[in-house]
């Protein structure tokens, strides 16, 4: 039996390309597995870290799983401290990547499951616009894990995560 690939449509407001992104190709029952908000600002646009500093906002990210499903905490890549008329705020000019493990129930109906998410965020350059965006990813259900497109792009975000001091 072949399985569809996964399926998310990525959408742009506020200066910002928003997608649901999965390190799995498909969904095996019981694996958890990573799920991502990527975020891509145009150029010299940035949105802001959990604590933004002296203005901004942070990224809000509401999940909407399927029942049985567990998300974890969203992690936050280190971000870079950015300066302007005085103040200093924190965010990611490029964009970034925000993980959360989900946790699907150990038996999955159905060929496919559908994740989504509602995400505010404030994007800045030297003006701020507010964004909103509904993003939707369908994955298929698989018998074994195996590495999606993104897999690589969040293993690296991984690395850029805040770490314990000794």
């Amino acid at each position: 039996m072949s399985v569809p690939p996964a399926c998310a449509q990525a959408v742009y407001d506020a200066h910002t390309e928003l997608e649901l992104v999965s390190g799995v190709a498909a969904v095996v029952a019981g694996e958890p597995f990573d799920l991502a908000v990527r975020m891509k600002t145009d150029p010299g646009w940035h949105v802001y870290w959990k604590n933004s500093g002296d203005s901004g906002l942070p990224v809000s990210i509401r999940r909407d799983l399927p029942d049985g499903f567990k998300a974890g905490d969203i992690h936050w890549p280190v971000p870079e401290r950015l300066e302007e008329a005085g103040l200093t705020t924190y965010g990611y000019p490029m964009g970034v990547f925000l993980i959360s493990e989900i946790t699907p129930p150990a038996s999955l109906a159905g060929d496919t499951v559908t994740l989504k998410a509602h995400i505010d965020w404030l994007a800045c350059e030297r003006i701020c616009v507010p964004g909103k965006a509904d993003l939707l990813l369908n994955l298929p259900v698989g018998e074994a894990a195996s590495p999606s497109a993104w897999s690589y792009e969040l293993a690296q975000t991984r690395k850029q995560w805040p770490r314990p001091s000794p």
